[in-house]
């Protein structure tokens, strides 16, 4: 349950679309991956199981085990998809952070052992949010900023990467940091950033290096976390968590695998949020979603 040791916390972090047409491209895509032949028949006949699916997303919510204190999520757009997991993590008193936006992208939830400071979140020119928020730990009266990015992507088939491709992240990004710069000028600590960043280091490095050349620390699974259902060859890892502390020898993330929090032995520290993972093929009781959630914990100082 949220809270258990009053100086750390957990942060699950992941891009949640899944509208029926997610659903069948997600699952057209694990289905592919495991070299089963893939026919519109077949998969119009598991996406009838979509509304048990949605329920069972909020059933894992429902039962409490194994929730967050935080969440950062992308694609929430409720006017555009009912979201249960955020639905009933709400009902079990999160709050909800949001930019202020009728159709947010990028949102945050708090669980009760938190409050909200400040609502910090922001969108660029082109209408891309993140969520951004100061929080204090009621137990030790802790602040932190926590962030959800939905960075603006490109098509990362392509060979050539041209600075119009990239133009709109940049932006975004800039947008971002300078937020969070201002942030930390104030004095904030320990700051966690949950990211879609359509990108990963070794297709487009300059989005990543810019986080580093800030302090940020990258955490990644280094395992695909999107697979694209149009190309069953194109295992992504394109979600991620960044974390920046004052001062470096202060970096405390630590592993939650399989809900037993682990010392970190590499600087990988955040793993699968097993509790929303398919744990067979054909089973997709848990997280409908073409993406995979990262779960780890965080020290707070």
């Amino acid at each position: 349950m949220p809270g258990v040791n009053s100086n750390d916390f957990t942060v699950v972090s992941g891009n949640i679309g899944a509208g029926i047409d997610d659903f069948k491209e997600a699952i057209t895509g694990d289905l592919l991956a495991e070299k089963v032949e893939v026919t519109a028949d077949l998969v119009n006949d598991i996406a009838t199981q979509y509304p048990v699916i949605e329920r069972s997303y909020a059933a894992i919510v429902t039962d409490g085990k194994n929730l967050a204190d935080i969440y950062t999520l992308q694609e929430y757009r409720p006017k555009e998809h009912q979201r249960p997991i955020v639905d009933k993590l709400i009902e079990k008193g999160y709050l909800l952070v949001k930019a202020d936006l009728k159709n947010p992208d990028a949102v945050i939830l708090i669980s009760p052992r938190f409050e909200l400071v400040k609502n910090c979140s922001v969108y660029d020119s082109r209408g891309s949010d993140a969520a951004i928020a100061v929080v204090r730990d009621k137990e030790t009266g802790k602040e932190c900023v926590v962030a959800s990015l939905h960075v603006p992507g490109f098509n990362l088939n392509k060979s050539k990467i041209e600075a119009d491709d990239t133009a709109a992240g940049s932006e975004y990004l800039d947008l971002v940091l300078s937020t969070l710069n201002d942030l930390q000028a104030e004095g904030r600590k320990v700051e966690i950033l949950g990211a879609d960043m359509n990108a990963f280091p070794e297709k487009y490095k300059p989005w990543f290096t810019n986080l580093e050349d800030q302090g940020f620390t990258t955490h990644r699974l280094n395992k695909a976390t999107n697979i694209d259902p149009k190309d069953p060859n194109i295992f992504k890892e394109i979600d991620f968590v960044f974390e920046r502390h004052p001062a470096p020898a202060a970096k405390t993330i630590y592993s939650m695998l399989f809900g037993s929090s682990v010392e970190p032995a590499d600087p990988n520290q955040f793993s699968l949020d097993r509790d929303f993972e398919p744990v067979g093929l054909g089973d997709y009781t848990s997280n409908p979603s073409d993406h995979r959630l990262l779960k780890g914990r965080v020290k707070l100082f």
